[in-house]
């Protein structure tokens, strides 16, 4: 779908809001069919009308048959967030409520790894045996499972790395088309420049044709988060690490990353280095949007310093201002 395909009386301030996203770096896929849904929507209202009427946000508004509240809220901070895009340009623009008191309760609670589980788990992983159908296998879930821990990236965003995105002269990672469709560079660490060195001409020489630096057998292409998690499991299974089972408590893989944000402000708090002003710079790390995603593992650290949490509050209260809508793409 491309954005000339608006058709409705809004279409030309439709066009503009994406050239607006696009403008600020998002590459703003994921919300454009739902622009693309209340174009139609405009459209079916038979009338010439310029402006998001009263009639058409209810209808907006209204719960789908298996549509979770969730949806329906994220739905609704999108129509509100360019209802606020119309009336900044003089069209009339209704905005509906939104229950801000009433936040999802979350779905999972994070698990995160002591250092000794760390070194027991990377120390089981390089220990198992070479698989006889993959011999590489041992080696590249190893060196996986630290990118994952020492740079805190997703899943998706470590599986994705080719080999052009590693610059080891530099110390630089480019994570390329991560969320929210932008790219970003991410240091990495003297010790594990080394280990990616070792690592990179032996699986080479495997697959030499696949770009991806976590290659499967069989394409050229990636392996699968679900082949990783797989394996995950037998290495926690062998490292004497409880696992509640997919969906009840993990632990997952993306808990690495979780488990690299609580460990850097555990760091960064006993060598008195001032977290408040470091923050920011883990979130732009982490790749996270909002200073506010970042601040929540200020609280997963404060069972270890409680004093954390008075402080996140009265921090986050004079920096952080309260915004009208939340950017969700």
């Amino acid at each position: 779908m491309t954005v000339t395909e608006f058709s409705s009386p809004l279409a030309d301030y439709f066009r503009e809001f994406v050239a607006m996203k696009h403008a600020l770096g998002y590459k703003y896929e994921s919300n454009l069919y739902r622009l693309r849904q209340l174009d139609d929507l405009c459209s079916e209202q038979a009338n010439d009308d310029v402006c998001l009427s009263k009639e058409i946000a209810e209808i907006w508004s209204q719960q789908r048959p298996n549509e979770s509240p969730q949806t329906r809220q994220s739905k609704i901070r999108f129509f509100n967030e360019l209802a606020e895009f119309l009336a900044l340009r003089g069209i009339k623009a209704h905005v509906l409520p939104l229950k801000r008191n009433s936040p999802t309760p979350a779905s999972y609670v994070p698990y995160i790894f002591t250092h000794e589980q760390i070194k027991d788990f990377l120390r089981t992983a390089d220990k198992r045996p070479s698989h006889r159908a993959h011999p590489i296998s041992n080696q590249m879930y190893s060196v996986l499972f630290r990118v994952l821990y020492c740079c805190g990236l997703r899943i998706s965003e470590a599986l994705n790395l080719k080999y052009n995105d590693v610059n080891l002269k530099t110390g630089v990672l480019t994570v390329r088309d991560g969320k929210f469709g932008r790219d970003r560079l991410v240091p990495i660490t003297d010790s594990l420049c080394k280990v990616i060195d070792d690592y990179l001409p032996t699986i080479k020489a495997h697959q030499p044709n696949n770009p991806y630096i976590f290659p499967t057998r069989f394409s050229s292409s990636p392996v699968t988060s679900e082949s990783a998690y797989d394996y995950f499991r037998k290495v926690l299974w062998d490292a004497g690490i409880p696992h509640s089972g997919r969906g009840k408590g993990g632990p997952r893989l993306h808990d690495f990353r979780h488990t690299f944000a609580v460990h850097s402000l555990q760091k960064w708090i006993d060598d008195d280095v001032d977290v408040y002003a470091a923050l920011p710079a883990l979130s732009t790390y982490l790749g996270h949007e909002d200073l506010k995603i970042t601040e929540k593992y200020l609280r997963l650290t404060s069972e270890v310093h409680p004093d954390l949490v008075r402080m996140s509050e009265s921090y986050s209260d004079f920096v952080i201002p309260e915004v009208k809508f939340c950017e969700t793409d």
